[in-house]
């Protein structure tokens, strides 16, 4: 079942969980998977150029009005993820906290997995790559730029999801 976790990281304060795999090959239980079709829909990439900071959603052109989160795992989801990996590993993006681009690396199998405590995500200033294969942190990470993230609000995320992760 879906979770929420307070993180104290870098640019995120909380991340969420999933109990098994969403994806290719995994269990794909519903309340996973609707977590994982919000994220996926909230996830942004942070370029910054000079003094202009962009935030663009991470998601196939035909899909960025968002995932429907239904809680099934078909073939606009299956898509969803597997541009998410391909585009985060080929792609930096901002922390603003620590004033620079990260490269994240992620498994690119076609599944997201739960991420197990701890999280060694290392925000180090001596390098600006990070290499990781959780993609579930990344994804956490990209959602949380996100204003329906940063709100609290989480109207974007379905009712069901809500109740459950925000006591709403």
């Amino acid at each position: 079942m879906a979770s929420v976790h307070i993180a104290n990281y870098v640019d995120m304060a909380y991340m969420f969980n999933i109990t098994s795999g969403v994806g290719r090959g995994r269990a794909n239980q519903r309340l996973d998977v609707m977590l994982i079709q919000y994220l996926l829909s909230q996830a942004m990439n942070e370029q910054a150029s000079g003094s202009t900071t962009t935030w663009n959603h991470i998601l196939p052109p035909d899909l960025v009005g968002g995932l429907n989160q239904d809680g099934i795992c078909g073939d606009k989801t299956q898509r969803a993820i597997d541009f998410y990996q391909a585009f985060r590993n080929g792609h930096s993006t901002r922390s603003d906290a620590n004033r620079m681009d990260i490269q994240f690396k992620v498994a690119q199998d076609g599944a997201i997995d739960p991420w197990r405590f701890p999280v060694a995500m290392n925000f180090g200033f001596t390098t600006s790559q990070l290499s990781r294969t959780d993609t579930l942190v990344t994804l956490c990470y990209d959602a949380a730029k996100s204003r329906d993230f940063v709100s609290m609000n989480f109207s974007q995320m379905h009712p069901d999801l809500r109740r459950l992760l925000c006591a709403h």
